[in-house]
């Protein structure tokens, strides 16, 4: 099982999807939505899952690192839309997902 993964970043080259293989021990916390820790080049992301699938577009893929949020963000109708805002409105991917995460809690004092 894999999961989709897209890094919020609103820069062309991170507009994509990537591929993350889910260890065994994450299979039962991981849905769409969840927000999630992954390695990405030489660094450790956050990275947010738009969808999960039996295989991947490349051979070689890394494992998801850690589940961060304890429920998920957003559900997988989110992500419909979000596609087609991105592609009808021609923006990033994250910037169109984005509208249906959650707010901060404010600023620091």
């Amino acid at each position: 099982m894999y999961a989709e993964v897209i890094i919020p970043r609103a820069v062309k080259a991170f507009n994509k999807i990537y591929h993350y293989s889910i260890p065994a021990e994450l299979v039962e916390k991981v849905v769409v939505g969840m927000q999630v820790g992954v390695p990405f080049g030489r660094n450790k992301v956050l990275g947010y899952i738009v969808g999960l699938t039996e295989k991947a577009d490349v051979e070689q893929v890394k494992d998801i690192g850690e589940v961060v949020s304890p429920f998920p963000l957003f559900d997988e109708d989110a992500v419909k839309l979000s596609k087609w805002i991105a592609e009808y409105y021609m923006c990033y991917l994250f910037s169109a997902l984005s509208l249906f995460l959650p707010l901060s809690k404010g600023k620091k004092k």
